[in-house]
């Protein structure tokens, strides 16, 4: 499907195609006949196409309106369609597009034209097999085609268009009869102009504009401003005109498109979530699976560290015990440097740091004596009552039980 776009002027109709093709066909009224011819020029059975209408088939105005919604713009223009435009007062479609992004009031270009021109266009559109795109005044493809100049000169059928140019917008619209007796106001206007001064039209009245104003830089863009219109139309920004009908079928297409999003939307989210969910509990089981393989081993391991730690614990405890623990066998051993001769032990207990001995000596006091001056020796004290045995010959001996704490080591 090629994309065309044409430019309908009284007795011409110009396409330019995406393709590079240039036609044009006579149009004396008959819109349908207009079409016909222009898709037998082309021979294009499927396209998509734009159209600029040039004066005096639109009527173009800069306004400044309170800032309003584009649909409130269009219906207070309708109404008062008579108060804005000369042709306002038969029936009227209006189209209108804001100039500024901020701001109230805010300049729009406004477009108006005839409702049975735009249904003579679509039905002519509908029967060549195409599809319209839009219909704009020829002003927005001339702005697309040169928007970075200071003024743009348009010379077409019996009038002179000039439009003023400031930031790629336009400042300033104004209407003049083609013949050279307006150039001197053409170029009056033109001298304020802050860039350059372009011309669509033929070289005479480029030579006309450069003598009238020497010292600014006038130049042609092209010779034909109905092709000019029909190559840049694709482009043009707007304001587009449309019938209620196709408003109605506009703002119904953007509905449906909203709630077709809208549950698109809905659908993804849900799906965003389950797959999320899904994948935390794919995450999950697969983290459970490897706790269960890592089960076993972990408790094994649980199981030596609480084991180990005991042992540590034993071992500590045998440490402090065995350090702290008296050295029986050099305590006896002290005990047999230091216990008289004629004293003998029967019986020797030891428990803690403390022991108990139990001996017989011929004097129990000696040995007492003798015990204290053991080195290992902190105390010692009588456990039990000393007594005295008597043997057949008369000899006498004492048997004593003396206990003593032993000094740590």
């Amino acid at each position: 499907m090629i994309v065309i776009g044409l430019a309908l002027a009284p007795g011409r109709l110009a396409a330019v195609t995406s393709k590079g093709d240039r036609r044009e066909v006579p149009f004396d009224g008959d819109v349908a006949a207009a079409f016909t011819a222009l898709k037998t020029a082309l021979g294009a059975t499927h396209a998509r196409v734009t159209v600029a209408l040039l004066s005096p088939l639109v009527e173009v105005r800069r306004l400044v309106l309170p800032r309003m919604r584009e649909a409130e713009v269009r219906r207070v223009l309708t109404r008062d369609a008579a108060r804005y435009f000369l042709t306002g007062r038969d029936a009227s479609v209006v189209g209108a597009m804001p100039l500024a992004r901020e701001g109230s009031p805010v300049p729009v270009l406004a477009a108006c034209t005839r409702p049975s021109l735009l249904e003579e266009i679509e039905r002519a559109v509908g029967a060549a097999g195409w599809v319209l795109e839009a219909v704009v005044p020829a002003h927005a493809a001339w702005l697309a085609g040169a928007p970075q100049v200071g003024a743009l000169v348009v010379a077409h059928g019996d009038a002179l268009e000039v439009l003023m140019l400031r930031d790629g917008s336009i400042a300033g619209l104004r209407r003049f009869r083609a013949g050279s007796a307006d150039w001197p106001h053409v170029a009056e206007g033109l001298a304020v102009a802050s860039g350059p001064i372009i011309v669509l039209g033929d070289a005479e009245l480029v030579t006309g504009l450069s003598e009238l104003l020497p010292e600014r830089k006038v130049r042609a863009l092209s010779s034909d401003p109905l092709a000019f219109t029909a190559a840049h139309a694709v482009r043009a920004g707007g304001p587009e005109l449309l019938l209620e009908r196709q408003v109605a079928d506009r703002h119904g297409r953007a509905r449906r498109l909203a709630a077709a999003l809208g549950a698109a939307a809905a659908v993804f989210v849900i799906v965003a979530a389950g797959l999320e969910l899904w994948g935390t509990g794919r995450e999950l089981w697969a983290v459970a699976r490897q706790r269960a393989a890592l089960s076993a081993r972990v408790d094994s391991a649980m199981a030596r560290r609480e084991a180990m730690g005991n042992l540590r614990e034993t071992l500590h405890t045998l440490g402090q015990l065995e350090a702290g623990a008296p050295r029986w066998s050099s305590v006896l051993a002290d005990l047999a440097d230091y216990v008289p001769r004629d004293a003998y032990v029967v019986a020797f207990r030891g428990a803690g740091d403390s022991l108990t001995l139990e001996g017989v000596a011929r004097q129990a006091a000696s040995v007492f004596q003798a015990v204290q001056l053991v080195p290992g020796i902190a105390s010692v004290r009588a456990q039990a009552p000393i007594r005295q045995d008597v043997s057949p010959d008369g000899t006498v001996q004492e048997r004593f039980v003396l206990g003593a704490e032993v000094r740590a080591q």
